[in-house]
């Protein structure tokens, strides 16, 4: 019999929800791969001047991972989108396979993949990886303090996609706690040696949201090795083309089951 496939858990980036994954995940079951959806906290908060970047990572290590794997013992990849990088990147610290394994430990994160998506550096926030100014696309204190919006959206996230969508998509936005991305990042996953080997970026080169030189800025900038996929797709290749997203995500999943 051969052994389970590992759960993969979605993380969605900024300014939507995890419905944003919809297109991708029947395509992921069909390939028989169980998928976790998380969602977090800064995402249209009620309180957005107390949100923060370690408060999102708390969060989704306690809701998702630490169940997934100090409980149910899986194993895990993570697939991650934009803001989600930031997550993961402090989330799965101490989480890999390899660093469990040492410990007599069952399960851990056999790989992560980031898609389009942002990484920092210890003590970093997001806002001073992309040069320390908000992108004229980011409308701040909209609709109230503490929020922001994308504007225009469709055009901005995923101009690659069928217009018909628009209305889908608009109605999947929500207003973010602009903060996480003002507030720095704990020590980050990535940099551990349990990873090695075990990290995939799907570079999203026609992306108006974090540029393609900027994505090479970012995985070239830590130091450790990526193994890069160029996808000719815009920031929200999940609404543009889910069935190659998919298709790029269970390959990446199955290398590292081959680890």
């Amino acid at each position: 019999m051969s052994p389970p496939k590992p759960t993969i858990l979605l993380i969605h980036g900024a300014l939507t929800t995890a419905a944003s994954f919809d297109w991708v995940i029947p395509h992921l079951e069909q390939a028989r791969y169980p998928t976790v959806n998380a969602e977090y906290l800064s995402v249209n908060p009620e309180k957005p001047l107390e949100v923060t970047a370690q408060k999102d990572i708390d969060h989704v290590r306690k809701t998702y991972l630490d169940p997934l794997i100090e409980q149910e013992h899986k194993d895990v990849v993570l697939a991650v989108h934009s803001f989600g990088g930031v997550i993961a990147g402090g989330a799965a610290v101490g989480l890999s396979k390899p660093d469990r394994a040492a410990k007599g430990l069952k399960g851990g994160v056999i790989g992560m993949i980031f898609i389009g998506a942002n990484i920092g550096h210890e003590g970093q926030t997001m806002l001073e990886t992309v040069g320390g100014q908000w992108p004229p696309w980011l409308k701040i204190d909209k609709p109230s303090e503490g929020l922001a919006v994308i504007e225009p959206l469709f055009e901005t996230l995923c101009h690659d996609a069928d217009p018909s969508l628009e209305s889908e998509v608009e109605s999947q936005a929500r207003p973010h706690g602009y903060l996480c991305f003002a507030t720095p990042m704990p020590a980050q996953s990535w940099a551990e040696k349990g990873y090695t080997g075990r990290l995939a970026y799907i570079r999203t080169s026609e992306d108006r949201i974090n540029p393609a030189f900027a994505q090479d800025i970012w995985y070239q900038g830590t130091g450790v090795e990526w193994d890069v996929l160029n996808m000719e797709a815009s920031h929200a290749p999940y609404i543009s083309k889910p069935k190659e997203l998919a298709q790029h995500i269970v390959s990446f999943a199955q290398k590292f089951e081959g680890l």
